[in-house]
Parts: structure tokens; C-alpha cells; sequence
């Protein structure tokens, strides 16, 4: 049987022993402690390159080498600490999974850190059916920058999966929330006959974007969770979820929600929102769904404080895994790691000095 070719970064020289820890991870066991992700600047005192700014300005432009260059210099400028994994996906926007179904993305005159689909569903009849249209502009700009990131980042960092908002976020896209809560009850047949047809269209993007993103079982795959996997992983979403109830969320949601979770290798869902909570029991329910990202939503506490902790707690219990994240010091740490001990937690700290992560990751492999 011939060895398996070691994958090489320059920007993460442990990548093979940090395969191994995800590998573990998946697996329920703790190598010495929890998973933890991080990524500083090199040297003290200096800001991380703001990579994310232009994200979807550059590539919707089709001014691909700027952002190139940018990642350039974080590459160069970054320390990726812990179980981080250097990636960089081609996303063009949010919504970008309803532009590939038939519409635009359009920038406010005034920001340019985010964008939005135009709303062109008009009328289910005439729209459906749905497909992934070829020729649209985005779709068309993806698979190019997908592939120059692959080339330009070879050795440096990986592509990571898009950020993929299908099946009931993409229709809240191209209908406008508004419009579309209210064709659940006018038009329920319509927007079915939609979401099923959208559902379908997941593994096939996946795929062509697996492969213009140069992954395999050697790079692994990573969304925009830091999450790490040898087979395809990606974050699982539906951010029009806030607006449903149990009986629509289990008719509309849940059976797309069922398809990807199934489709991917490793995979944790995306719970923004408290509106959303009504749901983490059908979630929780899901065999092959590995864990939840716990997003509370804005102006509520941040997640890793203690009034969150009976959610974490209950992810846990149901035998799923849990991402902890913020601007986490370590006494936030120690707290958190007293109430969730160290199986099945991911620690996905922001904002730290490079000083500040290895203090909790020595404290971290001291206490588990």
C-alpha cells in the first residue's frame, strides 16, 4: 500500500500532527486537550492584515490580485496557532448561492464589506424551475477564483469550502424575507417545489467547488468555521430559520437541513439566532450531525459567557461537539473549561497576543 504524500505548508510546518488531533477530535477522544484555533500577528503590537474587508469587493470585481496580494501578506504576517488551519475560501458574498440560481449581487454605495443578492423572484411560476445557472457572472467568477487561489496559495494556506446559504436562505435572498414568509402560507406548493429543487443543486456545487479549489483527502476541507476535516466538511445554515416555527421548520428546513448533514463527512450547524433554540432539539436529533455553532445573535451576551451554558451544556449531553469562540482571555477559558471539561469543545479565540494562546494552551494540556 503506497504511503500517503505529506501535505506542506509554510505557514503551518505541524500540519501533519495537527491532522491527527482533528482526526481524534471527530473521533470523540482529546489528544492532551480541546481543539483550539487562534490566529495572531507575529510580532507583538501589530494588527493582523484585514483580509476581510474586500473579501467580496475584490473578487466581485474581478480585481482578483488585490485580495491575492493581501493574502500574500497575511500569510507572511500571521502566526496560525493551536489546530488552525491557514484557509482562504472564494466566496463573492453571502447570498452568493441565489446568484447562482439567476440573480446579481449588489454593494451599498456606502459599504463595501457586504453585499446582497437582488431580489429577483417576482412570481414562483415563471421563476421555476431552478438550477444552477452556468453562465451567471458569480458562479462564472468563483470557479476562476477558486482556481487561482488554489494556484497562488500552494503551500501557503488552503481553499476553503463557501460559505454555502442554500435551499430556504437562497429563496429569502431572491424573494425578500418579508415576500417569502408570507408565500409559506399563500404559496406553499410553489415554494416546495423550489426548495426541492434547490436542495438538489448542493452536492453538485460542492463538488465543482471541491475540485477547483484543489481539495482532497491530503489538504482536507475547511469552511468558514475553523473546522478541520480529512473528508468534506461545511458549515450547515439556515438563517431563515429565525422566522419559523417548529411545523414550517420541520416541512421547509429540516429535510435540506438532513441532506447535507448526510452529504458531508463532518459537519457542524450554524444556530444563529435565539429565535433559533425552538429547533436545537430536531437538531440535536440528526445521527450523523457532529455539532452546533451556538450564535446568540445581536446585543445578547457573547456566547462563551455563563448565561449561555445550559446550551452548550445540552449540545453536549445529546453527544454532540460545541465551538466556543470570542475574545476570549484565560480566566474565560478556565471558566468555560470547568463547566465543559475538554471532549468535544473547539476554542476559537480572537484578539489575543501570541503570549495570551500559549498560556491557555499550556494551562489547557495541564487540566484536561
Amino acid at each position: 500500500m503506497l504511503e500517503r504524500e505529506k501535505m506542506q505548508l509554510t505557514t503551518k510546518p505541524d500540519f501533519e500532527e495537527v491532522r491527527q488531533r482533528w482526526n481524534a477530535f471527530w473521533a470523540g477522544d482529546v489528544l492532551k486537550r480541546p481543539i483550539v484555533c487562534a490566529e495572531v500577528p507575529k510580532r507583538d503590537g501589530e494588527a493582523l492584515v484585514d483580509i476581510w474587508k474586500t473579501r467580496y469587493w475584490h473578487p466581485c470585481r474581478g480585481d482578483y490580485g488585490a485580495q491575492l496580494d493581501l493574502l500574500d501578506q497575511w500569510a507572511d504576517t500571521t502566526l496560525f496557532l493551536g489546530e488552525l488551519m491557514p484557509h482562504y475560501s472564494p466566496d463573492h458574498g453571502p447570498d452568493q448561492f441565489g446568484a447562482w440560481m439567476g440573480s446579481t449581487l449588489k454593494f451599498s454605495p456606502n459599504n463595501i464589506e457586504t453585499n446582497w443578492a437582488d431580489p429577483v423572484l417576482k412570481d414562483w411560476s415563471t421563476f421555476l424551475p431552478v438550477s444552477l445557472r452556468e453562465d451567471n457572472p458569480v458562479w462564472q467568477s468563483v470557479m476562476t477564483y477558486s482556481c487561482l487561489l488554489a494556484e497562488h496559495g500552494k503551500g501557503k494556506y488552503l481553499v476553503g469550502m463557501a460559505d454555502l446559504h442554500s435551499h430556504m436562505d437562497a429563496f429569502s435572498a431572491l424573494r425578500h424575507p418579508d415576500n417569502l414568509c408570507l408565500d409559506l402560507y399563500d404559496t406553499p406548493d410553489l415554494v416546495m417545489q423550489g426548495v426541492k429543487q434547490a436542495r438538489a443543486m448542493y452536492p453538485g456545487i460542492y463538488q465543482r467547488l471541491y475540485e477547483a479549489g484543489g481539495m482532497s483527502r491530503e489538504t482536507g476541507t475547511v469552511g468558514w468555521l475553523p473546522l478541520w476535516c480529512e473528508g468534506k466538511t461545511a458549515a450547515v445554515q439556515c438563517d431563515f430559520s429565525v422566522f419559523l416555527g417548529n411545523d414550517m421548520w420541520r416541512e421547509f428546513v429540516l429535510p435540506g437541513v438532513i441532506e447535507e448533514v448526510n452529504f458531508l463527512d463532518h459537519c457542524f450547524y450554524h444556530l444563529d439566532g435565539k429565535q433559533q433554540l425552538i429547533h436545537l432539539d430536531d437538531l440535536l436529533a440528526i445521527p450523523k450531525l457532529d455539532g452546533i455553532q451556538w450564535v446568540p445573535g445581536a446585543g445578547q451576551p457573547e456566547m462563551f459567557l455563563p448565561v449561555w451554558r445550559d446550551v452548550l451544556k445540552k449540545v453536549l449531553k445529546a453527544g454532540k461537539k460545541v465551538i466556543v469562540y470570542g475574545n476570549m482571555d484565560l480566566a474565560a477559558v478556565q471558566d468555560v473549561h470547568r463547566d465543559l471539561g475538554p471532549r468535544n469543545v473547539v476554542y476559537h479565540i480572537w484578539g489575543a497576543t501570541r503570549a495570551q494562546v500559549e498560556e491557555i494552551l499550556k494551562w489547557l494540556e495541564r487540566n484536561s
